[in-house]
């Protein structure tokens, strides 16, 4: 059959066009025809299959748009996976799923993110550099959280550390406290005030414990301290789960040095058993800065439990607080307000009368209590509420040893924390 002149030369056009396809993609698709685009993407050209897709979703042509936005992730166009996302996101497990068999490794990193579990090393030892600058800035943030997990970084990637400073620009709220935390962890320890052992499940506590290092250094720092602190993972054979809703572990952690030891679990109300701090990951840093008070010598100035109150506030407990006395509120003598006085741990630091003179006939008697707001002296608290004895306190405002919230440490306070740390 002869060929006439105009269909010859919209073949060579066309033939031409395609040979300009094949040598350069996608930008030689943008403006072909769409049955150009059709003849390219039969052929097999992932670029022109995905701007094929993108013509039909112009034209509202739904079905043929998902068909060869499908074709164009199974031949392992990246981009294809971006389009999908975007146009089904209620499908992204099925999007990320296929893609990641395909060999791609930015969906690779998002399956794994989702897991919510450590990696064994065996996943992390396939990457390879090949495969980092193939990875997108999203990626490498998930692979700095992947990371962040492990109890050691493999070799053959870069630390978490490094990952996450070429994408805190964009993720500073979220990387800046940990990358501080983490350098904490990163002193040596030596002229410390304070130094905290943390010991947490499978890793699953590490940005908790980040995160908390970040504020207390702060706080601790303001106030003219220097804080370390390490950070293990606990055996295997360890279990976590509260006991009477407070968080626990066994076997039990033993005090190493002279560290205060933490434990961080994913369950149970934080609380302090024998000088060990057993907390929720979920806790807030000041829920942690009133359980160190406790590991370091100072009792709770809200309402015991009863059955604490009864052994606390009768003397039968191996603890000694510092910032708690108990005294009968009756009246006494001024002999019996010096001996009071100097009973008292923070004798050296009043600043107003702890009693107050009450006339009665002949005789001079004193009532305990001051009477002065701001100074130091002898106010009462609820700690002995449940036993019915009184319990008395340095300072008339509330502590951070009454309501964790309020962050209120007085100087006094954490004078005798680090005492008390430094005669561990």
């Amino acid at each position: 059959m002869r060929v006439s002149g105009p269909l010859l030369s919209l073949l060579a056009i066309c033939t031409l066009v395609l040979g300009l396809v094949a040598a350069s993609a996608p930008r030689a698709y943008l403006a072909s025809p769409q049955f150009i685009l059709q003849r390219a993407a039969e052929q097999g050209y992932n670029d022109a299959m995905l701007l094929l897709a993108q013509r039909y979703a112009r034209q509202q042509r739904r079905p043929e748009a998902l068909l060869w936005a499908q074709r164009a992730l199974d031949q392992g166009n990246p981009a294809a996976l971006t389009q999908l996302l975007d146009w089904y996101p209620q499908n992204e497990r099925q999007w990320y799923s296929r893609a990641a068999q395909l060999g791609n490794i930015n969906a690779q990193l998002f399956l794994w993110h989702q897991q919510g579990e450590p990696l064994a090393a065996a996943d992390l030892q396939t990457l390879n550099s090949t495969q980092l600058h193939q990875m997108s800035s999203e990626s490498r943030d998930l692979l700095a959280q992947v990371l962040l997990f492990q109890s050691d970084s493999p070799t053959n990637l870069p630390h978490w550390r490094a990952l996450a400073y070429t994408a805190k620009n964009s993720r500073q709220d979220y990387w800046q406290p940990l990358l501080a935390g983490d350098n904490v962890l990163l002193r040596q320890p030596s002229q410390c005030d304070f130094t905290l052992a943390f010991y947490t499940e499978q890793n699953r506590g590490v940005r908790a414990v980040l995160q908390w290092l970040n504020k207390l250094d702060q706080f601790i720092t303001n106030r003219g301290y220097k804080l370390c602190a390490r950070q293990h993972s606990m055996p295997a054979s360890s279990s976590c789960s509260p006991d009477l809703g407070r968080a626990f572990c066994t076997p039990v952690v033993a005090q190493q040095g002279n560290a205060v030891s933490i434990v961080v679990t994913h369950q149970g109300n934080a609380n302090t058993r024998n000088g060990v701090v057993y907390i929720n990951q979920q806790a807030s840093w000041k829920v942690l800065l009133h359980e160190l008070g406790h590991a370091l010598g100072l009792a709770d100035e809200y309402p015991m439990a009863h059955d604490l109150a009864q052994r606390f506030c009768s003397g039968d407990y191996k603890f000694k607080a510092k910032n708690i006395v108990l005294v009968e509120p009756r009246l006494l003598s001024a002999s019996d307000v010096e001996l009071v006085t100097q009973g008292l741990p923070w004798r050296e630091q009043l600043t107003t009368a702890i009693a107050l003179p009450v006339a009665i006939g002949a005789g001079s008697y004193f009532r305990l209590g001051s009477s002065e707001p701001g100074a130091i002296g002898l106010y009462t608290t609820s700690t002995c509420q449940a036993a019915r004895l009184q319990a008395w306190k340095p300072v008339q405002e509330v502590t951070f040893m009454e309501q964790h919230e309020v962050l209120n440490v007085p100087d006094m306070y954490l004078k005798w924390m680090a005492e008390a740390m430094a005669q561990r």
